[in-house]
């Protein structure tokens, strides 16, 4: 990982910090990385070495975390409109007893 092969800062992955945005994504993805970058050798020799590493390092969570919670939303999104019915008119009813209906569910 670039994190690791960087020597960055763990600390910028502390869950506290993660847990100051109420975003599922950001935690999920700290998490992750927390546990992907347990007990690395490179990572404990150079705690500390610095105060904050570069943006784009430190900034992982949120980023990672922005995608998921963006995936997430559009699964929700996309499972609404496949499980939705989109014609226009709709029949509603039974053979015997039906109605036609105008109604504004546009498929897009």
């Amino acid at each position: 990982m670039s994190f690791e092969a960087l020597r960055g800062q763990l600390v910028a992955f502390d869950a506290e910090i993660l847990a100051l945005k109420a975003s599922p994504g950001i935690q999920t993805s700290g998490q992750r990385l927390r546990e992907l970058l347990a007990g690395s050798r490179l990572l404990a020799e150079s705690e500390g070495l610095r105060t904050q590493d570069a943006l784009s390092l430190r900034s992982m969570p949120q980023v990672h975390g922005a995608c998921r919670d963006q995936f997430s939303h559009a699964q929700t999104q996309i499972n609404i409109e496949l499980n939705a019915c989109t014609d226009n008119p709709l029949i509603l009813g039974t053979l015997e007893q039906w109605r036609v209906v105008s109604q504004a569910h546009p498929p897009w």
